[in-house]
């Protein structure tokens, strides 16, 4: 009877064992892998999932581990990335580093806006700090949102950033930004803080300056007689203290300088006209004058 009861013990424990699920351990931990696991269908990581998976592999995290990451990547006993949704929140991370709390890292929400150290983007690519771009070509392009052509893109010629117009031939910059500071609109050469190679259309233009002529109309002030004026642009060509047709051509023209000069001849034209004006004056005074000591001697 003893001997019955046994065998009916090992025959109802190998039925059992029969339809019970078949589990897989790996315990090897040799340097070659002969027996590689293969997963078919697909394979739930977590206590958690989602009966209808959206991928062949699901990793989910209990909440009481909401501050740790959903997949780390270890070096030398340390971790270096890891990967999953910041803490309390359903901002996905890539992150340096074992902080899921952290700012180092490239972060994308729900709306698909991606950032870079900023968990919060609001826009389609959102960095915050620097960017650094190196490499043959152009360093950015930006494209006609309709047809994907390039329409403006950015060089970095011999430390000058320029801004090219495609389109126009890549000799052509439109903008370019020295490394001392300097722009140039039209020219890669720019030699003063702002160089214009073109017109320039403003509704105003304010000018700094200084030594307004208004001294012209001192007293003491010594007004040129007309006749060393006459003998100077005999001898030059053009007025005393006002720049010759080459000079403008060659060095361009001061426009706070020149507009003080050309005050200052108006200026001194204008004593020129009150002087003559006095003269005249008193010619006429004289002519009446005269005149009169005519028709008193009884001559007309």
């Amino acid at each position: 009877m003893k001997t019955l009861c046994t065998l009916l013990f090992l025959a109802l424990a190998l039925s059992k064992t029969g339809t019970a699920q078949t589990l897989q351990t790996v315990v090897d931990n040799g340097n070659t892998t002969t027996s590689p696991v293969r997963i078919f269908g697909h394979a739930d990581f977590g206590e958690a999932w989602d009966p209808t998976p959206y991928g062949a592999v699901q990793i989910t995290r209990p909440e009481n581990l909401d501050a740790k990451f959903h997949l780390s990547f270890i070096r030398r006993g340390q971790m270096v990335y890891g990967m999953g949704f910041l803490y309390n929140s359903d901002v996905f991370a890539i992150q340096a580093g074992s902080d899921n709390k952290s700012l180092r890292g490239l972060f994308m929400d729900a709306n698909g806006y991606v950032g870079i150290g900023n968990t919060t983007p609001g826009a389609n690519l959102d960095v915050k700090g620097q960017i650094a771009v190196s490499g043959t070509g152009a360093a950015m392009n930006f494209l006609d949102r309709n047809d994907n052509s390039k329409v403006l893109q950015f060089y970095n010629t011999g430390g000058n950033l320029n801004l090219y117009s495609v389109g126009y031939g890549m000799t052509d910059s439109k903008i370019t930004f020295t490394a001392d500071g300097r722009i140039g609109i039209g020219t890669l050469t720019p030699k003063e803080a702002l160089s214009v190679n073109g017109n320039i259309r403003a509704r105003e233009i304010k000018v700094e300056t200084q030594n307004w002529p208004d001294y012209v109309f001192s007293k003491n002030y010594v007004l040129p007689d007309l006749k060393s004026v006459e003998k100077h642009i005999e001898r030059n060509g053009h007025l005393p203290g006002i720049p010759s047709a080459k000079e403008a051509e060659k060095d361009g023209i001061n426009v706070s300088e020149i507009n003080a000069k050309l005050v200052k001849k108006i200026e001194e034209l204008t004593l020129y006209l009150i002087k003559q004006d006095k003269e005249l004056k008193k010619i006429k005074i004289d002519n009446q004058k005269l005149k009169k000591a005519v028709f008193k001697n009884g001559k007309f």
